[in-house]
């Protein structure tokens, strides 16, 4: 099953390296990283460059895979022209194989 690191409240340039760090340390392992970002209820354009950084490291067929995403996260995407970054997947569904998760970062 895979993990599922929980993201909620707020992400804003204060939060962007401690959030880059924390999913950072998932990109060693193998498979795609599961992000529920559900319990957002603000994220500015530098806690999305986090989000996209880390999709840009990853290797060709890993994703980094957010689920549950609210509609204020999908225009920030949308607006910086990130929304369709090849290893960037936005679901409005819940992660299929939910384990729990790890908790906020």
């Amino acid at each position: 099953m895979t993990a599922v690191v929980v993201v909620s409240g707020e992400v804003d340039i204060a939060d962007e390296d401690r959030l880059r760090r924390h999913l950072d340390e998932r990109v060693s392992g193998g498979g795609d990283i599961v992000v529920d970002v559900g319990g957002l209820s603000f994220i500015d354009v530098s806690g999305c460059r986090a989000l996209v950084r880390v999709a840009a490291t990853l290797p060709e067929g890993r994703h980094l895979v957010l689920v549950n995403v609210p509609e204020h996260l999908t225009r920030v995407l949308s607006l910086c022209g990130w929304a369709d970054h090849p290893r960037l997947v936005l679901s409005r569904g819940p992660a299929c194989g939910h384990d729990g998760g790890e908790g906020r970062p």
